[in-house]
């Protein structure tokens, strides 16, 4: 169990002032979704410079969503809704650079999919021997004696596919900072439909997940959204 920590607490606004100002930051440097997205080319070291900045800010956003979601707790849990058929799209066509706001992107916060149904502790599959029962040893004799797997040949990143997803994702992160309320009021429904354990892994993954440290003004602030994050856990699980 995790104490509710009321000083941490209290330095919530200051994060998501932090988080806007990298994010400021982010756009100065690099410009708006659009201005990604318009990239050409889009070499190796720029990716990477874009990703130290863009990593740890969703991360940090990521877990504030998650703070903020602790005060809709309560509210009912989302209803499965079958998503709409559409016509299958190409993820290598170009974006529209001069529109972001009419872009497909959502902001991800790690929960399993809608309709994914959750099956009670009391149905749930077990593991059972089927056939004699056999040694530990003799399993991991058969195990040495197979050849081991070639490993699997990366794919080139595709230069064009690669600055779009960078850009919805900046462009994700956007709206999360313009409307965090929504989509803390969806996390916690979403939550809601989860069993007790899944819950808890989900909101454990997000508070005290590991982000990269490639930003070291993001460090501390990480830090301090991971504990606050932590210590609303048993809320969660009380509503």
């Amino acid at each position: 169990m995790h104490v509710f920590d009321r000083t941490a607490a209290a330095r919530t606004p200051q994060l998501w002032a932090i988080a806007r100002n990298a994010f400021a930051r982010l756009s100065a440097a690099f410009g708006g979704a659009a201005a990604i997205a318009a990239l050409d080319p889009l070499t190796r070291a720029l990716r990477r410079e874009l990703l130290a900045w863009l990593a740890p800010l969703e991360a940090l956003v990521r877990k504030l969503i998650l703070i903020e979601a602790a005060s809709f707790s309560g509210v009912a849990p989302l209803n499965v809704r079958k998503p709409p058929a559409r016509a299958a799209v190409s993820t290598r066509r170009a974006p529209e650079c001069g529109a972001p706001e009419h872009w497909r992107a959502p902001f991800h916060m790690a929960v399993p999919p809608e309709t994914q149904r959750t099956i009670p502790e009391d149905r749930a599959p077990r593991i059972r021997v089927l056939g004699p029962p056999t040694l530990v040893r003799e399993i991991w004799r058969e195990l040495a004696s197979i050849d081991p797997p070639a490993a699997p040949r990366r794919a080139p990143i595709d230069p064009k596919v690669s600055v779009w997803r960078l850009a919805r994702r900046v462009e994700a992160v956007r709206r999360a900072l313009d409307d965090p309320k929504s989509l803390a009021r969806r996390l916690a429904r979403r939550l809601a439909r989860l069993c007790a354990h899944v819950r808890r892994a989900c909101v454990r993954r997000i508070a005290c997940a590991l982000t990269p440290r490639s930003n070291p003004d993001l460090i501390q602030p990480l830090r301090d959204a991971a504990v606050i994050g932590c210590s609303l856990e048993d809320r969660f699980n009380s509503g």
